[in-house]
C-alpha cells in the first residue's frame, strides 16, 4: 500500500483513493459509488457489491468513517446514511448502508448498532491529530476551496481500525458469489 488520500471534490463530494501499484481506486459519492481505473478495467461499474475489488470496498469504508467523523455523513432513518451538501445544507440518502455493512463483516444478525459503533470508533481514530486540525479546524469550506489533500501516515494508521494492511490488498472480495460473508465486525 503506497498511500491513501481523502479529498473533497469540487463538487462538494467526499473523494478517496486508495493507492497501491499502479491501480487507483476511487469512490466518489454523490448518491450512487462508482469505482474507476479497476483492475480488470470496467470491473466495477457501481451496482453490485460482489463485484468490487477488495480495493474498493476499503476505499468505502475510509470515505464513509472520515465523512462520519467529519459530520458530512451521518447515519439515518431506515437503514440509510446521508450525504449533506455544503451549500444547501440538506441531506441526501444513498444507498450504501448494506455496502459498509458487509465490508465492515457485519450480516444482518450483527445488524445496525454494531456498524454505528464500527464508524465511531472510526472517527475517534480519524478526529486524533493531524486528522482533526484538517478536518475540524479548516474545515471542509476551506478544503472546497482548495482542494487541499490529507495523506500519509496518518491515513495509513486510521485504516487499522477496518485491520486492514497492504497483506490484504489484492484479496479476492469476499462478497464475491459464493464466499462467505459472515465475519466479525472490527472495534
Amino acid at each position: 500500500m503506497r498511500d491513501i488520500d481523502i479529498a473533497v471534490h469540487e463538487t462538494g463530494h467526499l473523494l478517496v483513493a486508495l493507492h497501491y501499484g499502479f491501480t487507483v481506486h476511487e469512490v466518489v459519492v454523490s448518491g450512487e459509488e462508482r469505482c474507476v481505473r479497476c483492475d480488470p478495467p470496467g470491473a466495477v461499474e457501481g451496482g453490485d457489491i460482489a463485484t468490487w475489488p477488495p480495493a474498493a470496498l476499503r476505499c468505502a469504508m475510509v470515505q464513509l468513517a472520515a465523512g462520519y467523523a467529519a459530520g458530512m455523513v451521518e447515519l439515518g432513518q431506515g437503514l440509510g446514511l446521508g450525504y449533506r451538501d455544503q451549500e444547501e445544507g440538506d441531506w441526501f440518502k444513498f444507498d450504501v448502508y448494506w455496502r459498509v455493512a458487509d465490508a465492515l463483516g457485519a450480516t444482518p444478525e450483527v445488524g445496525l448498532p454494531d456498524i454505528r459503533d464500527a464508524l465511531r470508533e472510526a472517527g475517534r481514530i480519524l478526529q486524533a491529530p493531524p486528522w482533526r486540525a484538517a478536518l475540524r479546524a479548516q474545515a471542509f469550506p476551506a478544503l472546497l476551496l482548495d482542494r487541499r489533500r490529507l495523506s500519509g501516515a496518518a491515513c495509513a494508521e486510521a485504516l487499522q481500525v477496518f485491520g486492514v494492511t497492504a497483506a490484504h490488498i489484492g484479496q479476492a472480495n469476499p462478497l464475491a458469489p459464493g464466499a462467505p460473508v459472515s465475519a466479525p465486525a472490527p472495534r
